[in-house]
């Protein structure tokens, strides 16, 4: 999807303002073609499971909801989150990390996920995965970092300010 992405950014799509190439690498026919094969890997990699074990799953997510419309990707991430082991890895494949000052800091702005679902009707759940021992550190950490967001925002708050976070 990154490479469909790119490519289809020098003809203008993807939230690209204008075609960021004079002269595009593939013709907008290839271009579609190389859409296709991209959203086949992403239906079967959602049909699987596999699509939970890929980093920057926001990004694929958005791509896939540009090439195929809100349906599909809404469904597929309803159905994640009310399985409560595919949950966590949802979060933990949404979660993202920057060094900031030489410190790393995750982000997981529940707003993220407002296309797809309600991000308060999985506060409660998210809550018992930050506590749940049994599962990855990192899971456990997307969880917190999604709680800690979403009470920022309560607060009427920008997580994205990092006085804030």
């Amino acid at each position: 999807m990154w490479l469909v992405h790119t490519l289809g950014q020098e003809h203008g799509k993807y939230g690209a303002e204008k075609p960021a190439a004079e002269e595009p690498t593939i013709s907008i026919e290839e271009l579609q073609e190389l859409e296709g094969l991209a959203i086949e890997k992403v239906r079967a990699a959602a049909k699987n499971g596999n699509l939970l074990e890929i980093p920057n799953l926001a990004l694929v997510l958005r791509d896939w909801e540009s090439c195929t419309g809100l349906d599909e990707v809404k469904k597929w991430v309803q159905e994640s989150v009310d399985d409560d082991a595919s949950l966590p890895r949802l979060l933990c494949a949404i979660l993202s990390a920057q060094y900031v000052n030489g410190k790393l800091e995750y982000r997981l702005d529940p707003e993220w996920l407002r296309s797809y679902i309600e991000p308060s009707s999985i506060f409660g759940r998210a809550r018992k995965i930050e506590a749940d021992t049994s599962l990855l550190a990192l899971q456990r950490a997307a969880a917190a970092q999604f709680v800690r967001e979403i009470e920022i925002r309560k607060r009427g708050e920008n997580p994205s300010d990092p006085f804030q976070r």
